[in-house]
């Protein structure tokens, strides 16, 4: 089973420079969400693929059940017990997905302020990303990670769900 990254982890990796022109495309992949949490293991191989996840503090992940909050492998464990639409993921590496911006932005709506919810909306479908290692702090995009008619698409599939509302 895939480790599926979330949260603020998956907005870091959508970030990636090297990423832009895949996501430019509109790359998505389906993916389940795991029943649980990955294992110290399956994190330290995810690790190695990815050697910028090594940065992230913590990593956020989401799977069906467990108990959500930090575990003692280091990742923050988000539950997602509803099954997900076609094409809410993006494949990093072999055995590693994140959420895509669609759902990133459902994900993450719930826990932010209007004005938060907005400036992540704005990074989504815009052509920026925020990259702190850069001189300026953030680097241009000649497309954005979606679209309002993907964002609106995906929503629709998503169904009624905790952050949809806010996205909307």
């Amino acid at each position: 089973m895939d480790v599926f990254l979330s949260h603020t982890t998956a907005l870091e990796a959508l970030r990636r420079w090297e990423l832009r022109h895949r996501l430019a495309r509109g790359e998505r992949c389906d993916a389940a969400v795991p029943a649980a949490a990955p294992e110290p293991d399956e994190l330290a191989e995810a690790l190695r693929r990815l050697p910028f996840l090594a940065q992230s503090p913590s990593l956020e992940v989401i799977c069906v059940s467990g108990r959500p909050g930090l575990r003692r492998s280091g990742a923050l464990v988000h539950l997602d017990r509803a099954p997900l639409p076609p094409k809410s993921a993006f494949r990093l590496a072999e055995g590693v997905v994140c959420s895509s911006p669609e759902l990133l932005a459902v994900q993450m709506a719930p826990s932010l302020t209007g004005l938060e919810l907005d400036v992540l909306l704005g990074e989504l479908l815009g052509t920026y990303a925020i990259c702190p290692a850069a001189e300026d702090g953030m680097f241009q995009r000649r497309e954005p990670l979606t679209t309002p008619e993907r964002m609106l698409a995906y929503l629709d599939a998503l169904g009624p769900r905790a952050g949809t509302g806010l996205v909307r």
